[in-house]
């Protein structure tokens, strides 16, 4: 990779000189990137062993996994960024993104391709939840004490293991609350099952053992194996709401 110069400290400092274009760089490896872009320059900022940051000089949005921005009227979140070559040609900067309300809308786009977009401030906000109210479900933000609503896409299917009293986040973007963030799996006592048997195998999910049907707190109905028993606590996806193992193992 070629020496990089001193990163400028305003904008009074670029240059001509400064400025590289960004086929100089076809053979630069940026690994994981930070990309700060324009539409026809870039300029490095900081090169590191795994990536290498620009800075735009027309347009300040950095570009990196976790970042929130808004393209055509909608959010999405930024979940990679990668670097391609062809030849001589100059590198394309591919951008992989996910619907901030919708996780099973994703896609990708080149940087040219999402032009014009803005970088989205956005937070996680502790607020606790209070009870359902029709198809929604009311939520207390810890920092301001107003009652904020969620229904929908923004609670990601996560409406069953929600508990009264609980702690959770909830991200916040333009001021607004924007989707709950979701566990992958929570613990939940068993209230009605049959009576425990080790008749069958002792595995958990996918284990191919002999499983029974057990009502959990929350009324969700899973298949546990034989030897569960009313009372113990166990692990259940969120995502497919399948028995994972018992609670502590």
């Amino acid at each position: 990779m070629p020496t990089l110069p001193s990163p400028p400290t305003s904008h009074s400092e670029f240059s001509a000189n400064s400025v590289m274009n960004l086929g100089s760089w076809n053979h630069a490896h940026l690994g994981e990137v930070q990309v700060l872009f324009s539409r026809k320059t870039i300029f490095p900022l900081q090169n590191s062993r795994n990536s290498v940051w620009y800075h735009a000089l027309a347009m300040h949005v950095t570009i990196e996994p976790g970042n929130l921005i808004r393209h055509r009227g909608r959010l999405y979140f930024v979940e990679q960024v990668t670097e391609r070559h062809k030849g001589q040609q100059k590198p394309v900067i591919n951008v992989g993104l996910r619907d901030a309300l919708d996780d099973h809308h994703r896609f990708e786009r080149t940087l040219d391709e999402l032009e014009p977009i803005d970088y989205v401030p956005h937070a996680l906000r502790p607020m606790q939840y209070l009870y359902a109210r029709g198809r929604s479900h009311v939520f207390l933000d810890n920092e301001s004490y107003e009652e904020v609503e969620l229904s929908g896409p923004p609670l990601g299917g996560f409406e069953p293991f929600l508990k009264e009293g609980s702690d959770y986040k909830v991200f916040v973007a333009d001021d607004k609350p924007l989707r709950l963030q979701t566990e992958p799996a929570v613990e939940l006592e068993v209230k009605t099952t049959a009576a425990p048997s080790h008749g069958g195998s002792s595995g958990g999910a996918g284990g191919g053992g002999v499983l029974k049907e057990a009502i959990l707190e929350n009324g969700l109905m899973v298949r546990v194996p034989l030897f569960i028993k009313n009372g113990d606590l166990v692990k259940v996806d969120t995502r497919n709401r399948e028995y994972l193992g018992k609670a502590g193992k």
